[in-house]
């Protein structure tokens, strides 16, 4: 069972690719599309705080204004699902959030988690706001991965994209407003006449990667 699973693992993320051109007519089942989104959501994330969000954008007039701002990538409007992964600048507030949430899905009070919120306070807060945007995209990366991987093992091709203007991007979703700012783009569909997906994967060896010391 264990080489089963292991095998499948392998065996979906050499398969796959960066794809460039994406079936218009192939859509994907909901069903695929949630688990997906699931993954994004499940996601580890630095004191399980989620400084991010991912905004599905199915409006095509706005998937097309998000294609220019992305220097007219096709994948934007020709993938049947564009999601735009956002990270929150008001980190104090997704603090707050966080720790709320805590007490109520734990049943504890607010003042029992007064430590871990000075904690996660201090240590955030304490950055400059260039430097708390690195610390949650990397969080928001964590996720980024995890879709991508499960969108690889439900066999649903997977795009991620950074090729963009993010000041457009933002504009056009009216991110700013929403205390976010994009990081990513990412489409999903499944292949069309790619050649890109055809040529061999390129990576080096497990012994230039993994390294024992």
């Amino acid at each position: 069972m264990q080489n089963e699973i292991q095998s499948k693992i392998t065996e979906s993320l050499n398969w796959r690719a960066a794809v460039k051109v994406y079936d218009r007519e192939k859509a994907v089942d909901p069903i695929l599309v949630e688990a997906i989104l699931e993954a994004g959501r499940m996601a580890p994330t630095a004191y399980g705080i989620q400084p991010f969000e991912i905004i599905q954008v199915e409006d095509m007039d706005m998937r097309t204004k998000v294609r220019e701002a992305a220097y007219g990538q096709a994948q934007v409007t020709e993938a049947p699902h564009l999601f735009v992964i956002a990270v929150r600048t008001d980190l104090e507030n997704n603090i707050n959030q966080y720790v709320e949430n805590i007490a109520q899905v734990r049943g504890v009070t607010l003042e029992s988690l007064d430590g871990f919120k000075k904690s996660m306070m201090g240590d955030i807060l304490s950055r400059s706001e260039e430097a708390q945007f690195a610390w949650a995209g990397r969080q928001a990366y964590i996720a980024f991965g995890f879709m991508l991987e499960t969108a690889a093992l439900l066999k649903v091709d997977a795009s991620p994209m950074e090729g963009f203007s993010t000041e457009k991007v933002d504009e056009v979703l009216g991110l700013k407003d929403m205390n976010l700012k994009s990081l990513g783009l990412l489409v999903l569909g499944y292949r069309g006449d790619d050649k890109y997906s055809q040529m061999k994967k390129v990576r080096f060896p497990k012994e230039e990667i993994i390294v024992k010391k």
